[in-house]
């Protein structure tokens, strides 16, 4: 746990080592945040992406971008609205653009694209408020002459020219506009309902059929330019459904509003049809580039490069939906085509990691059995063959693949354990049957002097301890062998992973240190060796001038 934090803390600080060294466009805009959230100005509460050394440069890089092309975007919709002599006609697209600017990724000066984009929409709702004066004044106007009730003529008139003025004036927000367009309609409609009274007293069912064809075609006229497609051409059925049950009217007033309101639902459906043809050519797009994102889908589901395609897949997932809808005859047959292409892959993923938890479990099985095999041996007094059996159980652990890290530790632990216990035993029985010899030794030359015999002892003790010595160096070089051999096979088999290069990199570094301390006792070992081999010689020539000694 404590080797973890330690290397977190070590990423952390050099993941802000670098991030100081930078300099690049619009990083005073920026700041790195904890957890390694880069944060851009205003949006301080949006993380922009998390960085990291490796590819810290090309996220960097890739966001100026975006921004650049975020700002070219602002340029170009600001030369279009210094163009436009119509300028609500860009408010839908300045709302859109706005929206852009908040979803968008990138690095760069935010404040200044939010800024001419206020402009934009302040300029266009001081002119909706203008508008909405205009018709504020307009429903006043009409609300006063409907209080007169002299010339039913000249105000029918009127009436209609209230309609046609609305018509002209710009636009005003939807609620408003329907709260004032309504108020208009009443008051129009209590005017007409005064003049039908006017009219019954008269006795005049002409007229009153009149009005009411006028107000059909008048209610036409003002929907001939509705965008509101649906509930506009179901207004339209009523309309003609509502004039086929008004009686007659004069002749030539008949034809003339019939023609108006013929006109008006021309109108509307001549644009109801561009409308339906231009979504069907945006449709007709958005299939192009649906099918490119499920031909790229398919290109990769037979990847075995897990990481980079399931990221590829994610990518594609976000592409698919920032595009529009398509013909609904396309819609479910691409859909299961990108998703038909996905299963392919993601089941072959699964596939092979369970096959590789598989092969740890029967690599952990294994190398278990060796363990238990140990552990029977390691209070064995058969000194030699148990020696040599267990250096073939050693080579055969170095030849089993890798185990699950959760358990590796503890069975290298429990295996290593048994074969030191061992080892000792048989470094203590050594000790202890030379110690017998030397007591044997000492029976025999009794008529040696007391400091002889001390010095030689000291000898055979010394040549004991270098032996030891040597066997434990010797011992500790074959373990680290066994470890660098354990390590070269954990870096073939590290899955892709977003610490797969740390790990690749702290495995490597351990296998040249330890592979530095076998070279480095490699002498000591010769050094060591000779000098036991010297020490024998001496004990050997000191053992055969013994007698001659003892004969003078």
């Amino acid at each position: 746990m404590d080797t973890t934090n330690q290397t977190a803390l070590s990423t952390t600080e050099q993941l802000q080592v670098w991030w100081n060294a930078k300099s690049f466009a619009g990083k005073e805009y920026c700041s790195l945040e904890e957890g390694a959230q880069l944060r851009v100005k205003p949006f301080e509460q949006k993380t922009m992406s998390i960085l990291n050394p490796v590819t810290g440069d090309a996220v960097i890089q890739n966001l100026i971008e975006k921004f650049t092309e975020l700002n070219k975007q602002c340029v170009e919709l600001e030369k279009e609205w210094n163009e436009a002599s119509d300028k609500l006609k860009l408010m839908g697209k300045i709302n859109r653009f706005h929206d852009h600017i908040k979803q968008t990724n990138a690095i760069g000066d935010f404040n200044a694209l939010l800024a001419t984009i206020s402009q934009f929409e302040s300029e266009i709702q001081g002119q909706i408020e203008k508008n909405y004066q205009e018709k504020c004044a307009l429903v006043a106007e009409a609300e006063a002459m409907s209080l007169e009730h002299n010339n039913w003529k000249d105000m029918t008139q009127k009436f209609k020219e209230f309609g046609e003025r609305w018509k002209s004036m710009g636009y005003v927000d939807k609620k408003r506009n329907e709260e004032l367009w309504d108020k208009l309609e009443r008051i129009k409609a209590k005017f007409f309902e005064d003049k039908r009274n006017h009219q019954e007293e008269i006795g005049k069912e002409m007229l009153q059929n009149l009005d009411l064809k006028m107000e059909l075609a008048d209610k036409a006229e003002a929907l001939a330019n509705s965008e509101n497609w649906k509930e506009t051409s179901e207004i339209f059925k009523q309309i003609l459904e509502e004039w086929k049950g008004i009686g007659k009217t004069m002749p030539e007033k008949n034809e003339a509003l019939w023609q108006r309101i013929i006109s008006a639902k021309n109108n509307f459906f001549d644009r109801k049809k561009i409308h339906t043809d231009q979504i069907k050519v945006e449709q007709e797009a958005n299939y192009e580039k649906k099918l490119a994102i499920v031909e790229k889908a398919e290109s990769i589901k037979d990847s075995t490069d897990w990481a980079i395609t399931t990221q590829a897949y994610a990518d594609l997932m976000t592409e698919w939906k920032g595009i529009g809808s398509v013909p609904a005859e396309f819609s479910n047959l691409l859909w299961d085509r990108f998703n038909a292409a996905k299963e392919v892959f993601f089941n072959a993923k699964r596939a092979k990691t369970e096959l590789f938890k598989t092969m740890l479990e029967e690599n952990y099985i294994k190398k278990q059995k060796l363990v238990e095999r140990v552990e029977a041996l390691k209070e064995s007094n058969n000194w030699r063959a148990t020696s040599e059996e267990m250096n073939l159980i050693f080579e055969e652990w170095k030849k089993i693949g890798q185990v699950a890290k959760e358990q590796s530790e503890v069975q290298w632990e429990q295996f290593i354990a048994a074969r030191k216990y061992f080892f000792n035993r048989k470094d203590e029985d050594r000790a202890r049957r030379d110690a017998d010899r030397k007591r044997r030794d000492e029976e025999l030359e009794q008529q040696r002097a007391a400091q002889k015999q001390q010095e030689e002892k000291n000898k055979a003790q010394r040549l004991i301890d270098l032996k030891k010595s040597l066997e434990e160096m010797i011992f500790e070089s074959t373990d680290e062998e066994a470890q660098i051999i354990e390590f070269n096979e954990s870096l073939q088999n590290i899955s892709e992973g977003p610490k797969s290069e740390e790990l690749k990199k702290h495995l490597g570094q351990l296998v040249i240190e330890i592979d530095q301390r076998i070279k480095n006792r490699a002498p000591k070992i010769e050094r060591l060796q000779a000098q036991i081999a010297q020490m024998e010689l001496d004990a050997q020539s000191s053992t055969a001038e013994t007698p001659g000694e003892s004969a003078s």
